[in-house]
């Protein structure tokens, strides 16, 4: 979907104007945010690191050895990597920060890399196993900054995914795996569906569930046991957060016609759908949270007449095969690309005097430095938001004491822990906070290397 074709969706032709101050709220409060509009999240989350030389910059030649940052704004389209080069338009919106480590995963040992990865990279905490599978000990960061920013009234968060990955990367809590929803329709029938629904007609004949049970709550509390107490005391607040979000979409008067997808199961066909409904999702506040887990670009899609796995056939032999290094920067480029559409959608919806993208911080991050399974050399990009000092490329080089596995036999050293880029992003988004999930790993030297922090020079 073009920009001409999503504005028209959304009714943002000559002829009108879309308007977010005067959507209402569950007891028809006028939402006037026009000079301050809510702060939103976008994880925008990838698979297999990137692919280096196609994606690393360093347009003004100051090596690797020390920390420097480089202004993007100064540099011409044909300076930019080819992996970023379709995110050149944002470049004055735009912070990359490459050199970083999973520093934490490397000292985890429960589990294989992949599956460290995708759960440090947004939890920043260690593994817990379940049942011998490798979960989440602690939240992630778009689900703490749901936490605070969310409308009890609305979706607190919506987690999607594309191209049907093997894990969620969202963890609701320890061991809460926050299941992801892939199919465009059955995501159009729930966000936009609450109007004239069986819920509503519900709630307006029989009002308040619990303010109608209530005594009978209360009464039944008093015979429970302390635990069946609390069971019942979350059984309550889920109800009532329930009735709030039905309610509140019900109220819902957001200015969409967007058709529910049909057919068109193919992985650029599921992106373009669900991009259209993220950007009316966050613009309508319907939700202020939202994940998007890509799965593997099918190989035929990156490079004409080859077919196969792109992660057993081609992202395990970049580093060695003419071949396979040319189908990981082919990918690393269309994820770009892909990103870059989703932003134009954001940055097309007006709102007080800006735009929508200018109130959306989102977040490229991957579970992986490389395709071949390294923790160092970690790269994230961060588009939009107004708290963000943007317009630079950030590089850290690798100090910390540690001996780390790396596809060129390993190194002694690694850049910044991630957990500092997960902090700057909580920063970004009003939280004040000086760590996020682990606080510290022993270096090869047995000195403890602290993980907090923040990323100075980016909020």
């Amino acid at each position: 979907m073009n920009r001409r074709q999503f504005l028209a969706s959304l009714g943002i032709g000559a002829s009108s104007l879309f308007l977010p101050s005067l959507l209402r709220g569950a007891k028809g409060d006028a939402l006037a945010y026009t000079d301050q509009p809510p702060q939103r999240l976008l994880i925008f989350y990838t698979r297999h690191g990137v692919w280096g030389e196609p994606w690393v910059m360093d347009p003004e030649g100051l090596g690797s050895n020390l920390a420097w940052s480089s202004d993007l704004s100064l540099l011409a389209e044909d300076d930019f990597s080819r992996v970023l080069s379709p995110l050149y338009r944002f470049r004055d919106r735009m912070s990359v920060v490459e050199g970083l480590s999973l520093l934490s995963a490397e000292a985890d040992i429960t589990g294989q890399r992949h599956e460290l990865g995708q759960v440090h990279s947004l939890t920043g905490s260690p593994v817990q196993l379940m049942g011998g599978v490798p979960l989440g000990s602690s939240a992630s960061v778009d689900q703490v900054i749901a936490d605070q920013i969310a409308r009890a009234d609305r979706f607190r968060s919506l987690e999607l995914a594309v191209g049907l990955p093997e894990n969620s990367v969202i963890y609701r809590g320890g061991l809460q795996v926050a299941p992801y929803e892939s199919n465009p329709s059955t995501l159009f029938r729930r966000i936009f569906g609450a109007e004239n629904s069986v819920e509503e007609a519900v709630l307006a004949a029989q009002g308040s569930v619990l303010d109608r049970v209530a005594e009978r709550y209360e009464r039944l509390g008093l015979s429970l046991g302390q635990a069946d107490r609390e069971k019942l005391q979350i059984h309550q607040q889920l109800v009532r957060e329930l009735e709030l979000r039905v309610e509140g979409m019900s109220s819902l008067a957001c200015n969409h016609s967007i058709d529910e997808p049909t057919g068109g199961e193919g992985y650029n066909e599921t992106f373009e759908a669900m991009a259209s409904m993220i950007a009316t999702a966050l613009s309508c506040d319907i939700t202020r949270v939202i994940s998007l887990n890509m799965g593997e670009i099918p190989v035929d899609e990156l490079v004409d007449g080859y077919s196969g796995s792109l992660h057993f056939d081609f992202a395990h032999n970049a580093f060695n095969d003419e071949l396979s290094a040319e189908v990981m920067a082919q990918y690393g480029k269309r994820h770009s690309e892909q990103l870059a559409s989703l932003l134009d959608l954001l940055d097309s919806i007006p709102e007080a005097g800006g735009s929508v993208l200018d109130n959306t911080l989102a977040v490229w991050v991957s579970e992986l430095g490389d395709p071949a399974h390294g923790y160092d050399r970690y790269n994230a990009v961060m588009v939009g938001g107004n708290r963000m000092k943007h317009g630079k490329y950030h590089h850290f080089p690798s100090t910390l004491p540690y001996d780390a596995w790396s596809w060129d036999g390993g190194v002694a050293s690694v850049g910044p822990p991630h957990q500092k880029l997960l902090t700057t992003i909580c920063r970004a988004m009003g939280l004040n906070v000086d760590s996020f999930g682990q606080e510290g790993v022993i270096g090869s030297d047995g000195v403890e290397i602290s993980l907090k922090g923040w990323l100075e020079n980016l909020t």
